[in-house]
């Protein structure tokens, strides 16, 4: 009973919460090794970049990892678009709770015109361990925003463009 309570609240906060579409979506540039494993690392998620792709994953790490990648995505624009990518992580293995915690941090930006963060926390268990399979499970919860100034662009008296854009949502997956 108290299962079914806990998939009940789950599905009524995931539907109740606005979606935000851009960025968020997968962009596939979280980690060197999921990206040269062609985007199927949430198959083995088993080192740091596993507080994106997977969280359950990350209790196969055997203390602690970091991550950074920096990159322009869209490599071939004119030098005056800056669009840049950044994304951060953290893992650490807490031995007496069983399990690993991660942080993590994207970024897309274009200078002072647009900018996403997402701010990830990621929790691991193993939940059974024996020599034929292990079980984990994994959690994340994720603040995402989103932010936008046209005044440069658009005229200073279109009321749209007056004030600047931004949205913050939250997630738990």
């Amino acid at each position: 009973m108290k299962l079914v309570r806990v998939i009940l609240t789950g599905l009524v906060v995931t539907l109740t919460v606005t979606n935000i579409y851009a960025a968020f979506l997968d962009t596939g540039w979280e980690g060197a090794r999921p990206a040269g494993l062609g985007q199927m690392f949430v198959a083995f998620a088993d080192d740091v970049n596993a507080v994106v792709w997977n969280p359950a994953g990350l209790v196969q790490i055997n203390n602690r990892e970091g991550t950074f990648t920096y990159t322009k995505p869209f490599f071939g624009l004119s030098s005056s678009v800056d669009i840049g990518y950044n994304y951060l992580a953290f893992a650490q293995k807490i031995p007496k709770f069983g399990g690993t915690l991660g942080v993590g941090w994207t970024s897309l930006a274009h200078s002072d015109l647009y900018k996403e963060n997402v701010y990830i926390a990621s929790l691991a268990r193993l939940l059974q361990a024996n020599q034929d399979r292990k079980i984990s499970v994994g959690v994340n919860v994720k603040m995402m925003e989103q932010w936008t100034n046209l005044d440069y662009l658009l005229n200073k008296n279109d009321p749209m463009a007056a004030q600047n854009k931004s949205k913050t949502v939250y997630t738990i997956d």
